[in-house]
């Protein structure tokens, strides 16, 4: 298993797109950062940080951090403890800072659950949030002045 930095998140969003967009509401975060960051280079930055985590060339884990804020953490697998094993010991290798994590609950449990100890870090939680799709409109709700009457 091996961490595999990208210096240009256009590339990560190249490889990853056609698996996210399958389940674009719910990979919305990393959709929309990659997307943005991928297509604005003005807001790049050296201090940004892009990886996966692959096993073979399979896709294990994907990440980003855009400093200030916490690592974003992305994975289609159920079991990640191998491939945040690996990840953390990419972060204490680079001497990266150790911060938190956003993502899928269980994807961000199992990362606490290995990175807390491990860099005697502290458990804050923060904010549960959660993921709304529209998938179909009732046009009869809409009124009048949707229709410009």
């Amino acid at each position: 298993m091996e961490v595999i930095r990208y210096s240009d998140p256009a590339i990560l969003w190249e490889k990853l797109r056609p698996r996210l967009l399958k389940q674009e509401a719910a990979n919305n975060l990393i959709v929309g950062i990659l997307k943005s960051i991928s297509e604005n280079k003005d807001q790049q930055s050296e201090d940004h940080l892009w990886f996966t985590v692959e096993n073979g060339g399979d896709i294990e884990l994907v990440g980003w951090r855009t400093p200030p804020f916490d690592f974003g953490l992305w994975s289609a697998k159920i079991e990640t403890t191998q491939a945040l094993e690996c990840f953390l010991d990419f972060l204490e290798k680079e001497g990266l800072e150790k911060v938190g994590a956003v993502g899928k609950p269980a994807l961000v449990e199992s990362y606490i659950a290995l990175a807390i100890p491990r860099f005697n870090l502290e458990n804050t939680f923060t904010m549960n949030q959660g993921i709304y799709e529209c998938r179909r409109v009732d046009p009869t709700l809409l009124g009048e002045e949707a229709y410009g009457l």
